[in-house]
Order: C-alpha cells, then structure tokens, then sequence
C-alpha cells in the first residue's frame, strides 16, 4: 500500500493565504493608480472631446427642431385631415340639395372653415400630409393634454 501523502501544515496554508491577499491587494492598488494618476487630457484629446460634444448638441438641437416642425404640421394639418374624410361623403349627401355650399355648412359644422383643404374625395391638398394614425395620436394626446 502507497504511503499517505504529508499532511498540510499550518504554515504553508498562512504563506499561501498570505500571497493570494498581496495579490489581490497589489491588483486593488494598480486599479487605484491607474484611476486617480491617470496621464492629463492633451490639447488635441480636449478639442475632440468639445468637437463630440458639439457635434452631439447640433443633432439633438436637430432632431428637438424636427420634432416641433413635425408637431405643427400635426397641429395645422390633422384637423382638416379629420374634416375632410367626413367631407367626401357630405359632398354626396348634399348633391342633390337645392342649395349645396349651404348643406355642406350645415352638415359640416364647425369644420366647415376646414374644407378648403379638402380635394373633392376627401384627401387634404398639401403634398405628404401626416397618416390618419398619426394624426388620431396626434387628437388623443391632444385630448388627454400631452402636447
């Protein structure tokens, strides 16, 4: 039978404990350098980080500008969207009528200021007018007081 290998001793379980502690402790210490001495920003790196920084400002300035252009087309355009889908189908109401502007008055109600934007099917007359989805959005966040 092979002899039983010698037990560890005390000792040689300290200096082992001993040298995973230093490690870490030496690692800790690198990281700690390395955060607090780190080399100063140079000219160049400075004038990127402020070029990036401009660069970042222009496109959110962009995108804020093209968002409130595209919320007052909305504003401008989504009520007469609305208007003008009921518009196509009183304009057939109203054909036979004896006096037709005065039956698409009374029939359109408030909207009829709105029908000067209306084409006689009932799409609006500017050129790439808002979705009828978005403009509902557009209502509802109205409604409930969003925009």
């Amino acid at each position: 039978m092979k002899d039983a290998p010698p037990p560890i001793s005390d000792k040689t379980i300290r200096r082992t404990w001993t040298f995973i502690w230093s490690l870490v402790f030496l690692v800790l210490l690198a990281a700690v350098i390395s955060i607090f001495f780190s080399p100063p920003e140079t000219p160049a790196q400075k004038a990127e980080r402020l070029r990036q920084a401009q660069v970042e400002d222009a496109h959110k300035k962009q995108k804020a500008a093209s968002e409130m252009a595209f919320q007052d087309k909305l504003k401008n355009i989504c009520p007469a969207e609305f208007a003008c889908s009921t518009y196509a189908k009183t304009r057939q109401d109203c054909a036979t009528a004896g006096d037709f502007n005065n039956c698409v008055r009374i029939k359109m109600g408030a909207d009829y200021g709105l029908t000067s934007w209306c084409t006689d099917d009932g799409n609006v007359t500017v050129p790439d007018p808002p979705t009828y989805m978005q403009c509902l959005s557009w209502s509802a966040g109205n409604y409930l007081g969003i925009h």
